[in-house]
């Protein structure tokens, strides 16, 4: 990948984390100035190297990263999952990166989310006491060879957490290892 798309996508993560954490909003500027310069240098270096489809060339490929990073994203956001910055934010470093580095920020994205930040919201939310409780109860009603009980009751909210420093991160560790190599 072009030094040029790894430094802006690294710019664009890392200013789109501040504002995540600041105000819990990506501003629309931050994210569409990724995906802009993202299929115009693509385009830019298609054009060089083959001529005008050349240029179709790497501007489809910065769409198709868009795709790649941005449609399961989509989804989560349609069903209240996710932030629409957050959808946005992936988007754009897809278009930076290309299809491969763009599905594979997303998936290492929610991956880390998952490992990292689900337990964290659910020992900030109290949750995991409950669900511990609830396990324990459990365990003690079958060694007793009582019936266990089936409902867990009602759990806290849980309250949401800003994602965009998480895709900072693996972008600049997924940039990091691809320089190195």
């Amino acid at each position: 990948m072009l030094p040029v798309l790894c430094w802006s996508g690294c710019a664009v993560a890392f200013v789109a984390a501040i504002f995540d954490v600041r105000t819990r909003r990506i501003p629309n500027f931050v994210s569409l100035t990724g995906m802009a310069t993202g299929v115009a240098v693509r385009a830019a270096v298609g054009s060089v190297d083959n001529g005008f489809l050349g240029a179709m060339q790497g501007g489809g490929q910065a769409l198709l990263g868009m795709a790649a990073a941005g449609v399961v994203p989509w989804m989560m956001w349609r069903r209240g999952g996710l932030g629409a910055g957050d959808v946005k934010l992936l988007a754009a470093l897809g278009a930076l990166g290309g299809p491969l580095v763009g599905f594979n920020l997303q998936a290492l994205t929610f991956a880390c989310a998952t490992v990292v930040l689900m337990p964290l919201r659910l020992a900030r939310s109290g949750a995991l006491t409950a669900i511990v409780r609830y396990g324990m109860r459990v365990l003690r009603n079958s060694v007793l060879w009582r019936r266990p009980p089936l409902e867990l009751g009602t759990l806290p909210a849980l309250d949401p957490v800003p994602l965009a420093p998480t895709i900072a991160v693996v972008f600049g560790i997924m940039m990091a290892t691809e320089q190195v190599r």
